[in-house]
């Protein structure tokens, strides 16, 4: 099996500076990540209230881990191999729940404004971006293992 790299990812890997940004970048939501988290879920089904059957009845674990998800995908950063298992597990996962591919282009999108709006201070451009790249990479290796 081979691994995510610079060189066979679909799209570049973060460099170790970025992979610093999105560390700090993370640190900074952390405090806000329950509210993040909610807020996130709360427009997601507002906006597309066809997926809410896809979740469970009450959101408190889920949201947790979505929270533990993110921070679990930067850690791994750099250690590709281990990204991309993690990646294809997640991706299995939720075809299990009916996940469509796309879902994904949605939820990152709702996911990195509702974030970015609970981080303290804001996000950056820069941040923004490579929480793209991040999301970008998670969801490719995601939709591959479906």
């Amino acid at each position: 099996m081979s691994s995510v790299t610079p060189e066979t990812a679909t799209r570049r890997w973060p460099t170790e500076e970025e992979k610093q940004i999105l560390r700090d970048s993370l640190f900074r939501l952390i405090p806000r990540s329950d509210e993040a988290a909610e807020a996130f879920y709360q427009r997601l089904f507002l906006e597309h209230p066809s997926v809410r059957p896809l979740f469970p009845q009450s959101m408190d674990e889920q949201q947790q881990k979505m929270v533990l998800t993110l921070a679990s995908m930067v850690d791994h950063l750099d250690d590709p191999d281990t990204f991309r298992r993690e990646c294809i597990e997640l991706g299995r996962r939720h075809v299990g729940y009916g996940a469509q591919p796309a879902h994904y282009p949605v939820v990152g999108q709702i996911l990195l404004e509702e974030f970015g709006k609970w981080q303290l201070p804001p996000m950056t451009e820069r941040e923004i971006s490579l929480w793209q790249l991040l999301y970008g990479l998670v969801s490719e290796q995601m939709i591959a293992a479906a």
